[in-house]
Formats: C-alpha cells, structure tokens, sequence
C-alpha cells in the first residue's frame, strides 16, 4: 500500500519436469568455432569478422509422436458437374521436436531438424556436469499444440501432391488426429557472435553436429 514500510510477495511455485533424454555434446568449443570461422571464409565480406567464443547451453525441447487419422475432402469440376471427394488417411509421424524455451528467435528454429534423436541418451544428471542447461519455459500442453500444427501442415502439403491437378477446395479435417506419446529432452547448442562493421550477428551451433 502507499507509504507502507511492508511489501507482501507472492511466490509461484511449480513442479518442474525432468527431462526424459539428452543428445550428449559431440562438437567442441573449437571445432564449432573452426566450423564457424571456415563458413564466414566463404562470403564476400570486404573485412574480415570478429568471432567470440562459444558458450554451451543445453535447450529444452519437447518431442512428440503424432498418430490417428486426417479427414481430407475435395472437389472435382467436368461438363458442368461437381463431384465430392472423401477420404481419411491414417499417420504416425514420430519425434517432432518443439522447443520448450522463448529465447530462441522464429528465424532459428528449423535448427532443430538437424539433430539425429538416435543418438538419444537416457537423461542423467551427471550429463550436466560442468555444462549449463536451460530449464523449459513452454509447457507440454502448449507445446503439442505446436506440433500437432507442424504434424498438419506435413499431411497437407502431401495431399497436395496426391489429389489430381483438377482437384479444388481442399480442407483437411484434423480432429482425430491426437498425440500419442511425448518426451521432454536436452539438445546440445554452441552460442556464439561475429561481429561485422560494428553489427553483432548473433547465432546457434549444433552441438552434435
């Protein structure tokens, strides 16, 4: 209150998940910065860039499998006549990573792809010995959200190449589509900068590749 000596603090607790698998560091410090210097050899900069050291940081992603059934429907116009297509495809698309932090800008999140999730190991908290990991800020529930969005646009763009050419007004019905399982798990990252004609360009390097 106003003129008060006293402040009163609310404290939000929360369970905070473990992660279920970690992808271990294959890349060092060095070789990510090597890999780094060698690619900023290849552009056409007139001076040559300025490259900080890498830092670890390990980021929380959630990985789902998707599975169920797409409801597809379409037409088909010829002589004068409407013909009405239906049909239903089943899915299973496994290990669709979302990241469960807001600290990494949109433009970067197809790094994502780039990891080899066979090479999952099951977490160990001595995984993190001497190595920095991010705890998730997006939960699990926000994050299905994401992947079933990224499970759908998948399935749409393969219909696209399915129907006929002739095909128009497709609509793709997702309610039976569901996920399956899920895992939270730690990827590997190097962050590092160049620093060019006084701009910072900060990035993100695949620890295990």
């Amino acid at each position: 209150h106003c003129e008060s000596t006293h402040t009163v603090e609310n404290l939000e607790t929360r369970e905070i998940a473990q992660p279920d698998g970690i992808i271990p560091y294959q890349i060092t410090e060095k070789l990510a910065r090597q890999a780094l210097i060698e690619w900023l050899d290849q552009q056409s900069f007139q001076t040559r860039p300025r490259v900080a050291r890498g830092r670890s940081l390990y980021l929380p992603g959630w990985t789902f499998d998707v599975g169920g059934q797409i409801g597809w429907k379409y037409t088909i116009e010829s002589d004068n006549n409407t013909e009405v297509r239906t049909g239903e495809n089943i899915i299973h698309i496994d290990d669709i990573i979302v990241l469960a932090t807001d600290k990494v800008p949109a433009s970067l999140i197809d790094f994502t792809a780039q990891y080899d999730l066979s090479a999952l190991e099951n977490f160990d908290p001595r995984f993190l010995a001497n190595w920095i990991a991010e705890t998730y800020q997006i939960s699990m529930a926000d994050a299905s959200l994401d992947a079933r969005k990224i499970a759908l646009d998948q399935q749409r763009k393969r219909l696209k190449h399915q129907v006929p050419n002739q095909a128009a007004n497709l609509s793709v019905d997702s309610s039976k589509m569901l996920v399956e399982s899920y895992r939270l798990i730690l990827l590997p990252v190097w962050l590092s900068f160049f620093i060019l004609e006084d701009q910072k360009y900060h990035l993100l390097i695949n620890g295990q590749t």
